[in-house]
């Protein structure tokens, strides 16, 4: 009977090693505002968790990391090192604002699956069972590619794994390994998973400029996954479906060639067991050439392109030295777009004509274009496209955003909205001026004609002045527009004849002329009228 009693203990043991359940609900995680921050914390499963660039005020469940957009350096939150294995892993998750969701997980730096959401802001999803089955210990990580919407992810839990033997390699290769489309920047593969007595558990797929030259794959060396192209070569590791496969490289470089192999493999680590007897699957393929958009097109279709790596050109109108700089390609609305990028703003100058790459981003409710990969300066000191006139009334518009604009003869009805802001009407409706570039300090009840550049920020328009020359004080002093003398030195015997012109607000009716001979006593002459277009003269 006690024999009998101890193998019964051994197998209900054996069995919670292998059913055995994690979960993290983030109850530690101590952020609770709206910065993102960097930080730890002890985890529900011992381990001590990392984060990076999240926030804590948006919740699912309680407690609840947000993982930033775009953020410097990237967000993810990260496991510790967890015992035991994971067979199936689930969590829940949540679009935080109006960017769709693209989150990546991984286990063991190994992608095993990306979650989305479609226009499904507030409404938490549930990501399904994701199948890992990864014996051993493990790490967790969820991670933010570029252009992915901020994402708050909660109660994860996942199942424990331990299969307590070493399979063969796999007894066949994938099939039907092939691009199935392209574009200048991303190429997409396929293939069927492969059949036999052995199934594979995971594929390396490994892709290659023509310079480079693919690593050496064998049994007990794993190969992590690399998605920095900076050498020619990139990694990454898939589960294992049956019928078909997918995988997208992305960020690829224009109009260049590239070949990719592709490895069924069972076990992990020191075990990993590669197939690559017989003919290993290899597909090439060169991306398009990316063409250039119209920046109206771009601005038209924002929501098209979002996230979306896109090359433009234009004339750089302003520049904000600090953060970015805007450029226009026409004079016309829509046709300028914001370029944000610290590290490139110091390389440009106003009437640069400059041809760039990066990804069209909105920051809360302006377009703009952030990460450049390239920025080229093709010529300097064009001229710039011709301001649009527009009232105050109509300014307020996403058509006028980064583009050229003037206001004329408005008066200034608040001197200081704050924040370096001011408020100007023509008669058509408010408008904001505003200190992005240029700070200017108004008086009330002026007159302004005004030259920027339109921006949006805070849920307001505004006009932005690049310098001093872009505000012109408005008065209703009459302005001498033309001045014509027959000699600056006549001879004394020499009539000497001036003709000016003269206009005002108001109808001019008489011009005194005031001058002096060889530095004598100021005299005057009542000028006659030519009895058009307000010109004088006097002899």
């Amino acid at each position: 009977m006690r024999r009998i009693i101890v193998s019964l203990l051994t197998i209900l043991f054996f069995t919670s090693l292998v059913f055995s359940q994690g979960t993290e609900t983030f109850a530690n995680f101590p952020e609770t505002g709206n910065q993102y921050k960097d930080g730890t914390f002890t985890g529900q499963d011992g381990s001590t968790w990392s984060y990076t660039q999240c926030r804590g005020d948006i919740q699912i469940t309680n407690e609840t990391p947000t993982l930033g957009r775009d953020r410097t350096p990237s967000a993810e939150i990260k496991s510790g090192t967890i015992a035991g294995g994971i067979g199936v892993l689930r969590f829940d998750y949540m679009q935080a604002f109006s960017t769709d969701v693209n989150l990546e997980v991984y286990v063991n730096n190994v992608l095993i699956a990306t979650v989305t959401s479609s226009g499904e802001q507030n409404v938490v999803k549930d990501s399904g069972d994701i199948t890992v089955n990864q014996v051993g210990e493990f790490t967790l990580r969820f991670a933010q590619p570029s252009g992915a919407g901020q994402v708050a992810i909660d109660n994860v839990t996942w199942t424990g794994y331990s299969t307590g033997t070493i399979d063969p390699e796999p007894t066949n290769h994938a099939t039907d390994f092939t691009v199935d489309s392209l574009s200048y920047d991303r190429i997409h593969l396929s293939w069927t998973g492969a059949t036999g007595a052995q199934l594979p558990h995971k594929y390396l797929l490994l892709g290659k400029t023509a310079a480079a030259t693919f690593p050496t794959v064998q049994d007990s060396f794993p190969i992590a996954d690399d998605n920095d192209w900076s050498d020619g070569l990139a990694a990454v590791n898939l589960a294992h479906l049956d019928g078909k496969n997918t995988y997208t490289f992305s960020g690829l470089q224009q109009n260049t060639s590239y070949t990719f192999r592709l490895y069924p493999y069972t076990n992990s680590g020191v075990d990993i067991n590669y197939k690559t007897d017989g003919t290993v699957p290899e597909v090439n393929a060169t991306t398009d050439e990316q063409s250039v958009l119209a920046i109206s097109e771009l601005r038209m279709n924002f929501a098209t392109y979002q996230g979306q790596s896109v090359q433009v050109s234009g004339t750089v109108t302003a520049i904000n030295s600090t953060y970015g700089f805007f450029i226009q390609d026409a004079a016309a609305a829509w046709s300028g777009i914001y370029i944000y990028d610290p590290d490139e703003v110091a390389n440009v100058a106003t009437g640069d004509s400059v041809l760039l790459t990066g990804t069209a981003d909105k920051y809360y409710e302006l377009n703009q274009i952030i990460n450049l990969s390239s920025l080229t300066v093709l010529s300097n000191g064009n001229k710039l496209p011709t301001p649009l006139v527009v009232t105050t009334g109509s300014f307020p518009q996403e058509q006028y955003e980064s583009v050229l604009v003037t206001i004329r003869e408005a008066r200034c009805t608040n001197a200081d909205l704050g924040y370096g802001e001011w408020e100007i009407d023509d008669g058509s409706g408010p408008c904001r001026v505003d200190d992005l570039i240029f700070a200017f300090t108004p008086v009330l009840d002026n007159n302004y004609t005004i030259t920027g550049v339109g921006y949006h920020s805070y849920s307001n328009y505004k006009l932005e002045p690049r310098s001093a020359e872009d505000i012109q004080l408005v008065t209703n002093a009459p302005l001498i527009t033309q001045l014509g003398l027959s000699s600056k030195a006549p001879f004394a015997d020499e009539d000497f004849a001036d003709t000016v012109r003269v206009v005002g607000k108001n109808t001019i009716t008489n011009v005194e002329l005031y001058y002096r001979v060889n530095d004598g006593d100021p005299q005057t002459i009542t000028m006659d009228s030519a009895g058009n277009d307000s010109t004088f003269t006097a002899i």
